[in-house]
């Protein structure tokens, strides 16, 4: 939250063991609550998605509530909709799109909005819970931005199989509507992105020019595209992004593009590599 300039004061509190619960909540005006077991192939044990992910959040806002908290702030996941990346354009996720979780990761999750929802019935408080999209930007861990960054600094040529539409959202653009939420005080769930429509075509160039080099789209004819068209590719080429309906805070919390967040980082790199 240090992207917030100052905007708010914020205290980490860790809950890797059990030291939150003696924790003094009765101070702050709100509780941010960012803690997960995110989708982790090797990890198959599912009750610790649910424990991690679904019981810690609902006992941390209880505790937090009780101790006259105004507000709980809840970061959840696209994943609740349980959606791939579509080939046949069916990627749009609107208002009315239900919740279908098919991972435990997305499952936990949603349980964990649905319990929030139970307690904020019973207690006054404020909740506000944040469907992130993918995340990037600087020590963002999230192996598609990490994808990108690498094909866009290195090919020269990228097999154009489709033009894509993949919700994103930049670290700081995540930051400034986290802060707009507290400050505000909103409710509700929200659905983030940095309101552009770009694919991977468009991001990969963009890579390409923070990097002052060329990437050339070699359209692919469709009889040799078939056997490109995988699952494992499909964050590639597929759809799934957040269309028409959602509108938070008439998108003032988009302070940085794609291209400028690209560009920072690579200038935070030549100076690393001098």
């Amino acid at each position: 939250m240090r992207h917030v300039g100052g905007a708010c004061r914020v205290d980490e509190v860790s809950v890797r063991d059990e030291a939150w619960r003696t924790h003094d909540f009765s101070p702050y005006d709100a509780v941010l609550h960012v803690a997960a077991i995110v989708h982790q192939p090797r990890i198959q044990d599912r009750d610790l998605y649910f424990q991690v992910n679904r019981d810690l959040p609902r006992e941390i806002c209880r505790k937090a509530v009780q101790e006259g908290v105004r507000q709980f702030v809840f970061m959840s996941t696209m994943a609740v909709y349980g959606r791939s990346p579509s080939y046949e354009g069916a990627g749009e996720i609107t208002p009315a799109t239900e919740c279908r979780p098919g991972t435990p990761y997305g499952e936990s999750k949603h349980a964990a909005e649905g319990d929030l929802l139970e307690l904020r019935a019973r207690h006054p408080f404020r909740l506000g819970i944040v469907r992130a999209p993918m995340v990037y930007g600087a020590e963002c861990p999230g192996n598609y931005f990490r994808r990108l960054m690498w094909m866009g600094r290195r090919l020269p040529v990228f097999p154009s199989l489709r033009d894509n539409r993949l919700s994103m959202i930049g670290i700081r653009n995540l930051c400034e509507l986290l802060r707009l939420i507290i400050q505000q005080e909103a409710e509700g769930v929200h659905c983030p992105d940095d309101l552009d429509a770009y694919g991977t075509q468009d991001r990969l160039g963009a890579i390409a020019r923070a990097f002052d080099r060329d990437i050339r789209m070699a359209r692919i004819p469709a009889p040799f595209s078939g056997w490109l068209a995988l699952e494992r590719l499909g964050s590639l080429y597929g759809d799934l992004y957040y269309g028409g309906g959602f509108d938070h805070f008439n998108g003032r919390y988009v302070v940085d593009s794609f291209q400028t967040t690209v560009a920072a980082l690579a200038t935070g790199l030549r100076l690393q590599a001098r």
